[in-house]
Order: structure tokens, then sequence, then C-alpha cells
């Protein structure tokens, strides 16, 4: 019966690991963190890691309402997080939302059909309102490779955190 019930759990367990998949990536590096700004959280910023020597691989992550962030490495498979062991130069991007395009809306609500939207625009000869560069609600310095002065390297272990007070 002994011999039977440790059959079963092997079995169990070999199918579990082959089929079952593997949520984590055991050569990435969990990294999260939270952001803020002037002592408040930042919500909806992208956090992106740059790797500085051949050791890291780009990952990237956005920040949830209560500020926190996870990394997520292109390579990540299966709902796994983190990135490799690495230094990293790190940007974190927030802009303003698209104003919406009142012309626009008015299409996507089918009040005129697209050949009217098609003329309008170019009677229009001005770029819509959300054509235009959008403005940054952080320092640019962040959203920059070149003049970021956030770094920071991702060891190997299992948990990485990573907060990151920016300021003016």
């Amino acid at each position: 019966m002994t011999q039977k019930r440790c059959l079963f759990l092997a079995l169990t367990s070999c199918f579990c690991f082959f089929f079952g998949g593997c949520s984590e990536d055991p050569h990435l590096r969990k990294v999260t963190g939270t952001v803020t700004y002037q002592g408040k959280i930042v919500e909806g910023a992208a956090v992106q890691f740059h790797p500085v020597d051949d050791m890291g691989e780009p990952a990237a992550g956005m920040t949830e309402p209560n500020g926190c962030y996870v990394i997520t490495a292109a390579s990540a498979k299966g709902g796994g997080t983190g990135t490799k062991p690495g230094k990293y130069k790190v940007l974190v991007i927030k802009k303003e939302k698209l104003a919406p395009d009142p012309l626009f809306e008015k299409l996507n609500s089918r009040e005129i059909d697209y050949l009217e939207y098609t003329k309008k625009v170019q009677e229009r000869r001005t770029p819509p309102p959300n054509n235009k560069a959008l403005k940054s609600l952080i320092p640019e310095k962040y959203a920059l490779l070149d003049k970021t002065p956030l770094e920071f390297t991702v060891e190997n272990k299992r948990l990485n955190p990573f907060d990151i007070e920016l300021t003016d």
C-alpha cells in the first residue's frame, strides 16, 4: 500500500510539473516597488528597466492606483514576472491623457459619416487637439535614458524591492 501511494504521489508530481505549466521563470528575479513624486503616489506611469550590461534584459510595468508596480521581462512566460539579474537604468514616464477630438467623437457616435468627417478635417486645416505633443506630468529627465538619475541593480535573489521617489 505504501509503495502504491509513493508511486501515485510521484506520478502526480511529474504530471503537475510537466503539464500544469510553470508560472515562474527560474532565471527571472521579481522587481517591485512604489513610485511617488513630491511625496504623492504616481498612478498610471510606465516603469521601464533598460540593461546597462549584457547580463540584464529589458523589462517594464505600469503603476497601479496605489503607486505599486511589478516589472515583467519580454521573455517572461506563463504569467511569470521579473527580469534577469544585472545593472539597469530606470525610466518612469507619465504623460497627460489625450484630449478627445470633438469631430472624431461625432464620427464615433455616428452623428456624421466618414466622408463628412474627412471633409471637415480637411476644412479645419489645423491638427486635432490630440495631435500635439503630450505634456509630461513628472520631470522629463526621468523619461530620457541619457538623463535619468535612476539606476538599480537586480540581484540574484528572489525579490528585489525598488521604491522610486521622484523629485524636481
